[in-house]
């Protein structure tokens, strides 16, 4: 729109690393043709060469960072990293000649794959491609042909009441999943229909909001948190109801560095403690390779794992 002056509030959040590039890319561009630009962003990879000065706020200060000391920001342009490539013996999700359709583009077609039951399996691959749309078919709400089981019984044979209680999806926009309007009030629903009640005592879920940075906001409205912090509540909630089977469509979008690991070691203990299987998609992938079993990577070539993560 020809603006002198452009600002981008986590203008990455849910794009896929090769878009984020080409984006990255194009910004500098258009800061060589006279253009101002001003970024907030969690995820500082792919940034180091391309900016002129880099500014911190921490503790309700503001401070310039000489560009000697930019090196500690910059840890996320690392190598790949390794997950197992190890055969499962249990398949939460299992899929035979499966084609999935949006509107009249195919997004998998005569596909056939098995998910790993009671691990926590990670879903990459390019914006666009389908992948919200798969976990949208796990949970049901999205048509398909073929034969998907789930747990080895045929998923349309599932009684609908019984299946939405056994799988739980947590939407890529953390406003979709609530129903009231306190923080205290959506996890005190969240623990009255949840399936591990006696797990998840008031200790443990008082442990995991103040490692959540939520602790003292209980009275406040869903609406007046920072998209961070819904983004928090949101996992936590569906956590709580501790459904066995947890779809998770980019739960980790817009978090700050120490929010991820957080995020991420609640949702690893509560899968390893209560057996529960999570399928997630998720651009950010930096810090999060030690919490993840299986690696699924989606592409125009279908689904395939892979042993390998470009974080």
């Amino acid at each position: 729109m020809g603006a002198e002056i452009i600002l981008l509030d986590e203008p990455f959040a849910a794009v896929d690393p090769e878009h984020r590039h080409e984006l990255q890319v194009l910004l500098k561009k258009l800061v060589d043709q006279g253009h101002g630009i001003s970024v907030s962003d969690h995820d500082t990879s792919g940034y180091k060469n391309l900016i002129t000065d880099l500014y911190r706020i921490e503790n309700r200060h503001i401070a310039c960072i000489d560009s000697t000391a930019w090196s500690p920001f910059f840890k996320q342009d690392v190598n790949d990293s390794i997950v197992t490539n190890d055969e499962f013996n249990e398949s939460v999700f299992s899929m035979a000649h499966v084609t999935v359709n949006n509107g009249k583009q195919s997004i998998l077609k005569n596909s056939s794959f098995e998910w790993a039951k009671d691990k926590i399996t990670l879903i990459t691959g390019p914006n666009g491609i389908g992948k919200s749309s798969l976990l949208l078919t796990f949970a049901r709400l999205h048509d398909y042909e073929g034969s998907l089981l789930y747990q080895r019984k045929l998923r349309d044979k599932l009684r609908k009441k019984i299946y939405a209680r056994k799988v739980g999806l947590v939407f890529q926009n953390a406003a979709d999943q609530f129903l009231n309007i306190t923080v205290s009030e959506e996890v005190e629903q969240a623990r009255a229909h949840s399936h591990h009640a006696d797990y998840w005592t008031t200790e443990k879920v008082d442990q995991c909001m103040q490692k959540l940075n939520l602790i003292g906001l209980e009275k406040h409205s869903v609406y007046e948190l920072s998209g961070g912090q819904q983004k928090k509540l949101q996992i936590l909630i569906m956590l709580i109801i501790a459904p066995d089977t947890l779809l998770l469509d980019e739960p980790l979008s817009g978090l700050d560095t120490n929010s991820i690991q957080h995020v991420m070691q609640i949702i690893k203990q509560s899968s390893n403690d209560l057996e529960q299987s999570i399928i997630m998609i998720s651009h950010q992938t930096h810090g999060i390779i030690q919490y993840i079993d299986y690696h699924v990577r989606f592409d125009q070539n279908g689904l395939k794992y892979e042993s390998v993560v470009n974080s």
